[in-house]
Protein backbone atom coordinates (compact mmCIF):
# COMPACT_ATOMS: atom_id res chain seq x y z
CA UNK A 1 0.00 0.00 0.00
CA UNK A 2 2.90 2.30 1.12
CA UNK A 3 4.48 1.74 -2.28
CA UNK A 4 1.43 2.43 -4.24
CA UNK A 5 1.12 6.02 -2.49
CA UNK A 6 4.60 6.97 -3.51
CA UNK A 7 3.97 5.77 -7.44
CA UNK A 8 0.78 7.98 -7.27
CA UNK A 9 2.66 10.50 -5.57
CA UNK A 10 5.41 10.49 -8.16
CA UNK A 11 2.60 10.34 -10.91
CA UNK A 12 1.23 13.37 -9.48
CA UNK A 13 4.66 15.32 -9.23
CA UNK A 14 5.28 14.26 -12.68
CA UNK A 15 2.07 15.38 -14.31
CA UNK A 16 2.31 18.78 -12.38
CA UNK A 17 6.18 19.59 -14.08
CA UNK A 18 4.63 18.17 -17.49
CA UNK A 19 1.75 20.77 -17.10
CA UNK A 20 3.93 23.42 -16.17
CA UNK A 21 6.35 22.92 -18.84
CA UNK A 22 3.34 22.82 -21.39
CA UNK A 23 1.74 25.81 -20.17
CA UNK A 24 5.36 27.66 -20.33
CA UNK A 25 5.99 26.72 -23.61
CA UNK A 26 2.62 27.36 -25.06
CA UNK A 27 2.88 30.97 -23.28
CA UNK A 28 6.81 31.08 -24.71
CA UNK A 29 5.09 30.15 -28.36
CA UNK A 30 2.20 32.64 -28.14
CA UNK A 31 4.27 35.37 -27.57
CA UNK A 32 7.09 34.50 -29.89
CA UNK A 33 5.18 33.74 -32.69
CA UNK A 34 3.14 36.99 -32.76
CA UNK A 35 1.74 38.40 -35.72
CA UNK A 36 0.34 41.68 -34.72
CA UNK A 37 1.94 44.83 -34.52
CA UNK A 38 -0.50 45.89 -31.39
CA UNK A 39 -3.61 48.26 -31.84
CA UNK A 40 -3.48 49.26 -35.64
CA UNK A 41 -4.36 53.35 -36.57
CA UNK A 42 -5.02 53.09 -39.46
CA UNK A 43 -8.21 50.80 -40.21
CA UNK A 44 -9.52 52.85 -43.20
CA UNK A 45 -6.96 53.54 -46.26
CA UNK A 46 -5.25 57.17 -46.35
CA UNK A 47 -6.62 58.65 -49.48
CA UNK A 48 -3.70 60.14 -51.18
CA UNK A 49 -4.39 62.56 -54.33
CA UNK A 50 -1.39 64.09 -54.13
CA UNK A 51 -0.07 62.49 -56.78
CA UNK A 52 1.46 63.02 -60.43
CA UNK A 53 -0.31 61.91 -63.23
CA UNK A 54 0.93 62.34 -66.62
CA UNK A 55 1.20 61.15 -70.28
CA UNK A 56 4.39 59.91 -71.83
CA UNK A 57 4.06 58.77 -75.50
CA UNK A 58 1.06 56.81 -75.96
CA UNK A 59 1.09 55.82 -71.82
CA UNK A 60 -0.37 57.27 -69.21
CA UNK A 61 2.01 58.13 -65.87
CA UNK A 62 1.36 58.13 -62.09
CA UNK A 63 3.67 58.89 -59.66
CA UNK A 64 3.10 59.26 -55.59
CA UNK A 65 5.81 61.31 -55.34
CA UNK A 66 9.10 62.49 -57.49
CA UNK A 67 11.65 59.86 -57.12
CA UNK A 68 13.75 62.63 -56.31
CA UNK A 69 11.48 63.81 -53.66
CA UNK A 70 9.93 62.98 -50.24
CA UNK A 71 8.85 59.19 -50.33
CA UNK A 72 5.06 58.45 -48.82
CA UNK A 73 5.52 57.59 -44.67
CA UNK A 74 4.32 53.94 -44.82
CA UNK A 75 4.48 52.79 -41.62
CA UNK A 76 3.28 49.53 -40.15
CA UNK A 77 -0.08 48.43 -40.96
CA UNK A 78 -0.80 51.58 -43.06
CA UNK A 79 -3.13 51.19 -46.43
CA UNK A 80 -2.98 53.99 -48.60
CA UNK A 81 -5.93 54.76 -51.26
CA UNK A 82 -3.39 56.30 -54.13
CA UNK A 83 -6.34 58.13 -56.99
CA UNK A 84 -4.22 58.14 -59.60
CA UNK A 85 -7.26 59.35 -62.44
CA UNK A 86 -6.93 56.78 -65.25
CA UNK A 87 -10.21 55.77 -65.40
CA UNK A 88 -8.29 52.63 -66.79
CA UNK A 89 -8.56 49.19 -64.88
CA UNK A 90 -5.69 47.85 -67.64
CA UNK A 91 -2.42 48.51 -65.59
CA UNK A 92 0.52 47.83 -67.90
CA UNK A 93 3.39 47.88 -65.07
CA UNK A 94 3.13 48.48 -61.77
CA UNK A 95 6.87 49.32 -59.76
CA UNK A 96 6.65 49.84 -56.14
CA UNK A 97 9.58 50.87 -54.02
CA UNK A 98 10.50 51.08 -50.60
CA UNK A 99 13.23 52.89 -48.57
CA UNK A 100 13.98 53.10 -45.10
CA UNK A 101 14.84 56.67 -45.34
CA UNK A 102 12.52 59.57 -46.43
CA UNK A 103 14.44 61.02 -48.90
CA UNK A 104 16.62 57.74 -50.13
CA UNK A 105 17.67 59.53 -53.73
CA UNK A 106 19.72 62.10 -51.88
CA UNK A 107 22.27 59.48 -50.19
CA UNK A 108 23.11 55.75 -50.95
CA UNK A 109 21.06 54.87 -53.19
CA UNK A 110 21.41 51.30 -51.52
CA UNK A 111 18.75 51.67 -49.08
CA UNK A 112 15.81 50.90 -52.08
CA UNK A 113 14.42 48.14 -52.87
CA UNK A 114 11.31 46.98 -54.73
CA UNK A 115 8.87 46.29 -52.36
CA UNK A 116 7.83 42.75 -52.20
CA UNK A 117 6.25 40.49 -49.83
CA UNK A 118 3.78 41.50 -47.18
CA UNK A 119 5.63 45.17 -47.03
CA UNK A 120 3.51 46.12 -49.55
CA UNK A 121 0.40 44.20 -50.29
CA UNK A 122 -1.95 45.53 -53.40
CA UNK A 123 -5.38 45.07 -52.08
CA UNK A 124 -7.51 46.44 -54.64
CA UNK A 125 -6.56 47.72 -57.71
CA UNK A 126 -9.68 50.15 -59.25
CA UNK A 127 -10.05 52.22 -62.79
CA UNK A 128 -8.92 55.18 -60.36
CA UNK A 129 -6.72 54.15 -57.53
CA UNK A 130 -4.76 51.37 -56.05
CA UNK A 131 -5.07 50.49 -52.61
CA UNK A 132 -2.05 49.46 -51.17
CA UNK A 133 -0.84 48.04 -47.07
CA UNK A 134 2.28 47.80 -45.41
CA UNK A 135 1.27 44.73 -43.65
CA UNK A 136 4.61 44.25 -41.18
CA UNK A 137 5.33 46.25 -38.64
CA UNK A 138 8.17 48.17 -40.32
CA UNK A 139 8.61 51.55 -40.84
CA UNK A 140 9.16 52.19 -44.70
CA UNK A 141 8.89 54.69 -46.81
CA UNK A 142 7.16 54.15 -50.23
CA UNK A 143 7.53 55.16 -54.02
CA UNK A 144 5.14 54.01 -56.09
CA UNK A 145 5.13 54.48 -60.11
CA UNK A 146 2.29 53.24 -62.32
CA UNK A 147 1.94 52.90 -66.43
CA UNK A 148 -1.49 51.90 -68.16
CA UNK A 149 -2.55 52.99 -71.80
CA UNK A 150 -5.14 55.52 -72.25
CA UNK A 151 -8.72 54.24 -71.27
CA UNK A 152 -10.64 52.64 -74.38
CA UNK A 153 -14.25 53.43 -74.47
CA UNK A 154 -16.28 51.26 -72.26
CA UNK A 155 -12.92 50.16 -70.25
CA UNK A 156 -13.93 52.08 -66.90
CA UNK A 157 -17.65 52.87 -66.93
CA UNK A 158 -18.34 55.98 -65.55
CA UNK A 159 -14.73 57.64 -64.14
CA UNK A 160 -15.91 58.64 -60.70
Amino acid sequence: MAQKARRLALHARTLKWVAIGCGSLSLWLTSACQTSCGTNNYKDPVLYVDGRTRTEGDHQVYESTAINGEWLDFPGGRTFRLVHNFCNPNITTLTLQIAFSSTPMTGDAGDIAFATGDVAVVEKMEPNALVIRNNTCSEQFLYVKITAPPPQPGDAGPCE
